[in-house]
């Protein structure tokens, strides 16, 4: 599995796609988030649970089309904690050759949009 995976991944690379995964640590709220994320077409949703009882979650999807994206938009990935009410991590993958945004850019225009959806503030 993480061959393939490996694989998958060298290919990405060759035709330009950028993977990164931001630490965010931020307070959500949780009741937006969901909100937000019935907006989305997930492909991908898992729910893991540690040994002290603690629920991470984890969903994932293609972005819509949105101007801000200036080009592709990325695919998403995000990791939170539904109790506790955090954001943990953002991981994107982008197409370098499909549009004007640097890395940074991405992650800020993502941010940009979960405040304007009320699951955060820059506060």
């Amino acid at each position: 599995n993480r061959l393939l995976w490996f694989m998958h991944h060298l290919q990405e690379q060759a035709l330009g796609a950028l993977t990164f995964t931001a630490k965010v640590n931020k307070r959500i709220s949780n009741e937006n988030l969901q909100k937000f994320l019935k907006k989305r077409f997930l492909e991908i949703t898992d729910c893991s649970v540690s040994a002290d009882h603690e629920e991470l979650r984890k969903s994932s999807w293609n972005e819509p089309k949105d101007p801000r994206w200036k080009g592709e938009a990325p695919k998403i990935e995000i990791q939170y904690d539904p109790k506790n009410e955090f954001l943990l991590l953002i991981n994107l993958t982008v197409n370098l050759r499909r549009t004007q945004l640097s890395r940074d850019d991405f992650l800020l225009v993502f941010e940009e949009i979960l405040a304007e959806e009320g699951v955060y503030s820059f506060t």
